[in-house]
């Protein structure tokens, strides 16, 4: 019966389990003998054998009949202000009434001298520009979800539609559109919501702009660094809209104190560019617009500077020397590319990464004196966000970054390789905590810095998606970050969705959604505890310039000798070493991978070793498990979880401030894998032929939460909750058994979440 209940699907399987069961070769001895095999038993070979083909077996028909159970959720925004929750208390309204957030050692203070903590989303495309009454609801439901900051990610985006109406130039600006921002950043500030946006993030120039080569340099990244007409464009820019007085707020952005700060440039590093071969020069790239190399024209440009550059600071001898290594004039010397770098003398190595870290750092000193003394803004600046694990961060930081108000990062887990078609791997962030988000991130920041995030995710339709935002916010309030803006909230508070669903959208995506929601109350209210123990890594400036030749093998810390296991273990930043001081340091050993536990014990990270790994969260407010958990039992210290779905998410957090153990209101967020409608991979279940389209289907997670130490409890209502968070109809009673509960998840409870209601 086992062997005819497989599906045509699993013939392989079917065969071996017959193999096993019929082929007495395989058998020495075991059913030899009438009842011998009862008195010897089955070899521990063939035993071990046929439980692994039936261990496979059922994990694949349970994967299997998993998919077809998958249930429709849909949002509807026309309900938003029934939520059962309000998190605008966190809020301070209108935002930035007494003055401007500012930086105190490591943190963000508002004037009264509060912690801020940033929380909220980017915006692109149709949220920068919509009608009045839109934009009033959009700021009143991200008041609602207690979004704290919002950062408008490109501004000076080329779409049509947008700012620069005219087709023939990036200089007119239309009028109607920026009236449509202007209220919307008016709403925003009503409701306490600062925001945010870049100098230069997604422009690309047209042909009556002026520039050189404008189709074909993309965004034009590196050659803001260097060239006077780019810069002077951006300049423009910066100077028309901060010196716009919106007419909804009576003020000039310069002088808004509800503009939280102002980044001079996305992803945008001239170091980066020379060390991926961007700036050797190609008229004939197809690479994305952000990642174009620099044209012939901007390479030579580069190259002339870089010349004058060694004439003033490296002896004739030296440049004769290095013309001799690339067979050039000693006064048309190239910049190294990947393909010859390991040419280089190392003090001819150095000198290309002082000049590129010089470039940096003018540019920076000159768009800051820009913005502070011409422009006269008093809001805080930054230079762009660290994004590539893949290579020091300490040059760039040296150079640009670290001359900033704070420090910033960007971070993903599992980025799709976008195109047609769409490559994206599915891989469980919790098998793999040496390489997760949380070293990346932790690796940069600085000693006496502030520390965000002002973009993360995990694209969708990664079948693990889910698991991200508990795990990461969890770890940035146990390093005691400031701020998290989750890329992106996509097409929310649109009633209806048709097409396809964002690889990122947070606002029309039910599993993100409870995530952002629940994630937001945990880390607005700093339920984690900070870490107990502080790990500095003293980084000499020689040691810092090397680190971008070294290995990828260093890398996320790119500090020898530290282990990644240390950035869930403690806090991590890191400090340039003083001139002279002789660096010698510690670190603490690597955990091993099945358990790392953070000194404060609330979080731990275990199994990861057994391709089955957890992340657990037990604090006094919240509590809860990521991973693989399906038919273990996790015990915590108010609450026990027991479900079947071989990976999900369950997290239960106080909605009225009390331990959860007292607590009468909490939410309580269940999720597992989730698809769009027709969405379609490959054979290789990589290449995304079809993403599908609304709804989004999840897989509801059953088994039961055993809730302990209720104190009294006399009833415990259970409430599944629509795609935005509002009550159903489907309210049911938890199972009494003296001093516990038993919440029982069934299949027919399609939701991501519920509200528990505890009465005493």
């Amino acid at each position: 019966m086992l062997i005819n209940s497989l599906s045509k699907n699993n013939q392989f399987i079917k065969l071996m389990i017959t193999m096993i069961l019929k082929t007495k070769s395989l058998l020495p001895g075991s059913f030899k003998g009438n009842g011998k095999m009862l008195k010897r038993g089955i070899s521990p070979w063939v035993r071990n054998c046929f439980f692994a083909f039936v261990f496979l077996f059922f994990i694949t028909e349970s994967f299997s009949q998993q998919l077809k159970t998958l249930v429709p959720i849909y949002m509807d925004w026309d309900d938003s202000q029934k939520t059962v929750f309000d998190f605008s208390g966190y809020l301070t309204a209108p935002a930035g009434k007494d003055g401007y957030i500012r930086t105190k050692g490591e943190h963000f203070y508002k004037p009264d001298g509060s912690r801020f903590r940033s929380w909220g989303v980017d915006l692109k495309a149709e949220f920068f520009f919509m009608p009045k009454e839109k934009a009033e609801k959009v700021a009143a439901d991200f008041a609602r979800c207690g979004f704290t900051c919002v950062r408008f990610h490109s501004l000076d985006a080329w779409q049509q539609g947008f700012l620069f109406s005219n087709p023939q130039n990036t200089l007119e600006w239309d009028a109607e559109k920026l009236d449509q921002f202007d209220y919307f950043v008016a709403q925003l500030k009503k409701h306490g919501i600062y925001f945010t946006f870049t100098l230069n993030a997604y422009r690309i120039f047209r042909s009556g702009d002026g520039i050189v080569d404008y189709d074909k340099i993309g965004f034009g990244k590196p050659t803001y660094y260097f060239d006077e007409k780019i810069q002077e464009r951006c300049i423009e820019f910066s100077r028309k809209f901060l010196t716009h007085k919106n007419p909804y707020t009576g003020t000039e952005y310069r002088n808004e104190p509800a503009l939280a700060w102002i980044e001079l440039l996305n992803e945008n590093s001239l170091i980066e560019a020379w060390l991926f071969g961007r700036v050797a020069g190609d008229d004939n790239s197809t690479a994305r617009e952000a990642w174009r190399p620099l044209t012939t024209y901007y390479a030579k440009e580069l190259q002339v500077i870089w010349n004058a550059w060694l004439e003033k600071n490296v002896s004739l001898i030296q440049r004769k020397q290095w013309a001799t290594t690339f067979n050039a004039p000693a006064g048309d010397i190239p910049l190294s590319t990947p393909a010859n770098r390991a040419q280089c003398s190392d003090d001819h190595y150095l000198a290309e990464v002082h000049f590129l870290m010089e470039m940096e750092e003018n540019y920076f000193k000159k768009m800051e004196a820009f913005l502070r003394n011409e422009i006269g803004t008093k809001t805080m600046i930054i230079g762009d966000a660290h994004h590539n694990t893949g290579t020091s961060p300490y040059p760039h930081t040296l150079a640009f970054n670290g001359h900033g108000n704070f420090i910033n990062s960007h971070g993903y887990w599992i980025i799709p390789q976008w195109g047609s078609p769409t490559i994206i791997r599915s891989a469980p962030m919790v098998n793999d905590p040496l390489n997760s988000i949380i070293p990346h991130f932790a690796r940069t920041p600085m000693k006496g810095k502030p520390f965000t995030i002002s973009e993360t995710n995990s694209p969708f339709p990664q079948r693990y998606a889910g698991e991200y935002a508990p795990i990461l916010v969890a770890y940035s309030l146990f390093h005691d970050w400031d701020g998290i803006i989750w890329f992106e909230w996509g097409k929310g508070q649109l009633s209806s969705f048709t097409g396809q669903h964002g690889g990122h959208s947070q606002g029309t995506d039910p599993v993100r959604f409870a995530n952002l929601i629940i994630t937001g109350q945990i880390f607005l209210r700093q339920d984690i505890e900070p870490a107990r123990q502080n790990i500095v890594r003293t980084v000499s400036r020689k040691e810092a310039l090397e680190s971008l030749r070294w290995s990828r093998d260093e890398r996320p810390f790119f500090t020898r000798g530290f282990s990644k296991s240390t950035a869930m273990q403690h806090k991590t930043q890191w400090q340039l070493a003083e001139d002279g001081q002789a660096v010698q340091q510690t670190f603490p050993s690597a955990a091993p991978l099945g358990l790392i536990r953070s000194d404060t014990e609330q979080l731990i990270w275990k199994n990861a070793d057994q391709d089955k790994g957890v992340v657990s969260i037990n604090a006094p407010l919240t509590q809860g498990c990521v991973g693989f958990i399906g038919g273990s039992t996790e015990l915590l210290d108010d609450i026990d979880i027991m479900v079947e779905n071989e990976h999900a998410t369950v997290l239960m957090t106080s909605l009225d401030g009390k331990p959860i153990h007292t607590a009468e209101r909490l939410l309580l967020v269940t999720h597992s894998y989730y698809e769009s409608t027709g969405l379609e991979f490959g054979d290789d279940k990589q290449t995304i032929k079809s993403f599908g389209t609304y709804p989004l289907r999840i897989l509801p997670v059953t088994g039961e939460i055993r809730f302990k130490n209720t104190g009294g409890a006399r009833k415990v209502t259970v409430t599944p909750l629509t795609g935005i968070g509002t009550l159903t109809e489907k309210s049911f009673n938890a199972i009494s058994n003296r001093t516990d509960w038993t919440i029982p998840l069934k299949k027919e409870n399609t939701s991501t979440w519920y509200l528990i209601e505890v009465t005493r």
